[in-house]
């Protein structure tokens, strides 16, 4: 059976019936996404941030199950992975959480207005186009390059763009049994968001993690809760899983877990090393990157993550 290939994702079988789509560097889908196919059912685990590699997820769960989308699950609120979210909405129940789906009310409200009013986002662009002219930094440039990648398709494809809540909602676990394989939702609470979910598929020893796993590339922690998300990380690293699928980064091993770990952890000291010595915000974000992490894309989110976490330890002092 052949799969389509997709310009904005890279596709990965990793057992029978299941599989990962990886947003390709440098193209305006940056998230990953899943097909699970259960024997009864099929599952999408995320829907990208734009429509395009939606359609082309699509099709290609279609061509490999042999039938729609029944459901589709929003790992957590941020739109870069429910902005496909209409391309299934005619035909797939749209899961998450109930903190989830509050969340999505709101930012398809700014959303709205985005629309209606295109001029801030617009000016926002100008901005990224101006640090890039600026920037010395390769590390950072690459970073800026590729927003604008994405940032430039978002807008262009903006008149077409049709935010979809989730019309299901649930807390605490959901099971899917199925003639090939039993399915497991959890939801792990507060960690890179106020509510992620977990997708796990016991018997192939997988898991979908969402945006709880960055690998690779410098995750984006201002939207989190540090202790709560090692915390996680800690727990799937002692568990019996070995593949983990993550929202941003190749699919990944028990390593990366533990990598993302000590990136946290790396950087919560740094931040609170600055608090300690009396050093303002502008110092903390001219920290040093963990050495481990100089190769990793997504560079500019270390400046945005450490003036979080900056603040989050001057709040605690």
């Amino acid at each position: 059976m052949s799969i389509p290939s997709s310009p904005y994702f890279d596709f990965f079988t990793l057992a029978d019936g299941v599989y990962a789509a990886v947003g390709k560097v440098n193209s305006p889908a940056f998230s990953n996404a899943g097909i699970i196919d259960t024997g009864d059912h099929t599952l999408i685990f995320d829907t990208f941030n734009i429509v395009e590699a939606a359609y082309d997820l699509r099709r290609t769960a279609e061509n490999l199950t042999g039938r729609q989308a029944d459901f589709v699950i929003i790992s957590h609120s941020h739109s870069d992975h429910w902005g496909g979210n209409q391309v299934f909405a005619d035909h797939a129940d749209i899961l998450t959480t109930t903190k989830v789906s509050e969340a999505l009310a709101e930012w398809v409200d700014e959303f709205k207005e985005i629309k209606r009013d295109p001029r801030e986002y617009e000016a926002s662009i100008k901005e990224i186009e101006k640090k890039l002219i600026q920037a010395e930094d390769e590390r950072l440039r690459r970073h800026l390059s590729w927003t604008l990648v994405i940032e430039h398709h978002q807008f262009k494809t903006l008149a077409n763009f049709k935010p979809c809540l989730p019309n299901q909602t649930f807390n605490g676990n959901i099971t899917f049994h199925g003639s090939k394989r039993q399915v497991e939702l959890s939801t792990p609470g507060a960690g890179h968001t106020d509510s992620d979910i977990i997708l796990k598929i016991p018997a192939q020893k997988i898991a979908f993690i969402g945006d709880l796993g960055f690998f690779q590339t410098h995750p984006y922690l201002g939207s989190s809760a540090p202790e709560k998300w090692v915390a996680t990380l800690d727990e799937l690293a002692a568990s019996d899983f070995e593949t983990f699928v993550p929202g941003h980064g190749p699919v990944g091993s028990r390593e990366d877990i533990l990598g993302l770990k000590e990136y946290i952890l790396s950087c919560k000291k740094l931040a609170a090393k600055v608090v300690q010595s009396g050093g303002s915000e502008e110092d903390a974000a001219h920290q040093p990157l963990p050495a481990f992490s100089k190769d990793w894309a997504g560079f500019g989110r270390f400046e945005r993550s450490i003036r979080f976490l900056y603040q989050l330890e001057k709040k605690n002092e």
